[in-house]
């Protein structure tokens, strides 16, 4: 099977769903530039016809669209009975228009031995998210502390910094750092 690995088309899984939520959020911010699209959230619910719907339609409003598809059911369980339905959408996403941004996010392993996980997994970026390694993370949280603006001052003091012209989005607060460190 040919990889395409469409930059509008992503699949995120694995054990760390936080993780996974922020990478989301930075794919929609970046693919957009900054611009806010119209999302279109199916959270653990919906149906290939509602999906491909959302993924096909075009909005009122804006004509950038992400579509974020959480544990979608044809994900977990399967029946023999969505074959074609099966195809239909995978042949929708494979035709993404790149005004849509579609985002898959599955909690835990995907079973790679099923057809449509093969087919996500080359049409889409895929990322997998696990759980860090206990001893790592002060380095990861370090890291995305300075990341968010953050610099260590003599002490052990984390102070926030912003570069001139600098733009961040902060997911931590004062509060949240100080409990951290």
């Amino acid at each position: 099977m040919k990889k395409l690995n469409k930059s509008n088309c992503f699949f995120l899984y694995g054990d760390d769903p936080v993780s996974a939520n922020i990478r989301k959020n930075r794919i929609i911010d970046s693919y957009f530039h900054g611009k806010a699209p119209e999302v279109t959230l199916f959270d653990g619910s919906g149906t290939f016809e509602a999906y491909q719907n959302a993924l096909e339609g075009q909005s009122l409003f804006t004509a950038e669209t992400a579509v974020v598809l959480h544990n979608p059911p044809f994900l977990k369980r399967r029946s023999e009975k969505e074959d074609h339905r099966e195809e239909s959408f995978l042949e929708t996403v494979k035709d993404l228009s790149p005004d849509i941004l579609l985002i898959i996010l599955l909690d835990g392993k995907p079973d790679k031995r099923t057809k449509i996980i093969k087919t996500l997994l080359s049409i889409c970026t895929s990322e997998e998210y696990s759980l860090m390694n206990p001893r790592d993370a002060a380095g990861t949280m370090i890291r995305m502390l300075a990341d968010a603006g953050w610099i260590m001052k003599p002490g052990g003091i984390w102070r926030q910094f912003f570069p001139p012209g600098s733009r961040f989005l902060l997911p931590f607060s004062r509060r949240n750092v100080i409990k951290l460190c």
